[in-house]
């Protein structure tokens, strides 16, 4: 069987690893040699990428930058690189094409441009708004990531809830627990050996960058402890994400770690006595996920769709201050409580 699949990395991806569908299917690849895997390529790649024999890269224009070029990519270009290879199957995220005979599958990650606020531009929204519906009614299947996506596509769209199936997230194998003796000494290096909390920042969660200063700063009027808090830039985020931090009380008990490749934010996470991850959009993200597979203590806003995916994993606040004050001490003060969350 031939199998295609688009590899959407994006300018802003440092890491290849961290792309779903570079990852997956390299497992794929690497466990099926008998089966033959085009990786199509819309922006320059290292070649170095490839490493099995029965992957095919493809790289093909135009870069996608828009709506109106990714239209353009998926309805002409796609069905020609499916028609070459004759492909029996092609895989695609979050958009499909819609002049191919090729069965298709379609992996959505989330249906947010549907929220009133989310992270899209506005004609982003509308394209998406409109095409959506017919990305899943041409696809052969659709993956989705957690129960609580499948739940609201069936609702959306109730004559497709027979083609939509859950896998789980694929986690990158250097998030692991470190051994006591490690974690001490990344301490060391990190915050001269004090424990300290980590705070993702992310595209879906820099708006609450205020409420988790807010929230450390009752944790510290309450506690009085030497607890720092370490804020972990996604691979998009810059030390501009964070605004007016000279002028933050407790500013001397709070360091920015800039994205400088997994091994660095999984090193800095399995030393953390805690993990806190406010997304504001209902996206699948890997970070809370990745805490968890270090054996660090959640902290996540109180949401069907976190539920959906870290079920009893988890603390659940509601994204304010107080309620996440309130955990952040809870972890602080019940160590039985903290040891059963590891």
């Amino acid at each position: 069987m031939t199998i295609a699949v688009h590899i959407d990395l994006t300018d802003q991806q440092k890491d290849h690893t961290a792309n779903f569908n570079y990852n997956c299917f390299s497992v794929l690849a690497a466990g099926n040699p008998g089966h033959h895997f085009i990786f199509i390529f819309d922006r320059p790649f290292e070649t170095s990428i490839i490493t099995e024999k029965n992957i095919t890269p493809v790289l093909m224009g135009p870069q996608i930058k828009n709506r109106l070029l990714q239209h353009y990519f998926y309805n002409f270009k796609i069905p020609r690189v499916l028609n070459k290879y004759h492909a029996d199957f092609f895989i695609s995220t979050d958009t499909c094409s819609l002049r191919t005979t090729v069965l298709q599958c379609l992996i959505l990650h989330d249906l947010s441009f549907l929220q009133k606020n989310n992270l899209f531009a506005k004609s982003d929204t509308r394209y998406l708004k409109r095409y959506t519906r017919f990305f899943i009614k041409k696809s052969a299947s659709v993956i989705v990531l957690n129960a609580e996506l499948k739940k609201t596509i069936a609702g959306l769209f109730p004559a497709a809830d027979e083609k939509v199936s859950i896998t789980s997230v694929g986690l990158n194998e250097k998030f692991f627990p470190l051994e006591n003796e490690k974690a001490d000494a990344v301490r060391g290096r990190l915050t001269e050996g004090k424990q300290y909390f980590v705070f993702f920042a992310t595209a879906t969660s820099v708006a609450n960058i205020i409420t988790m200063l807010k929230s450390f700063s009752l944790f510290k009027k309450w506690q009085k402890s030497n607890m720092q808090l370490l804020i972990l830039l996604s691979a998009n985020q810059n030390q501009n994400t964070v605004k007016d931090l000279s002028n933050y009380k407790y500013r001397e008990d709070v360091k920015i770690i800039p994205f400088e490749g997994p091994e660095t934010m999984a090193t800095s996470l399995a030393a953390a006595y805690a993990a806190i991850h406010l997304p504001c959009m209902e996206i699948t993200e890997t970070e809370g996920l990745h805490a968890l597979a270090c054996n660090v203590p959640l902290i996540t806003t109180n949401t069907d769709f976190n539920k959906s995916i870290y079920k009893d994993g988890a603390l659940y606040a509601a994204p304010n201050e107080k309620d996440i004050s309130e955990k952040m001490m809870l972890l602080y003060k019940d160590e039985k409580l903290r040891n059963s969350q590891v």
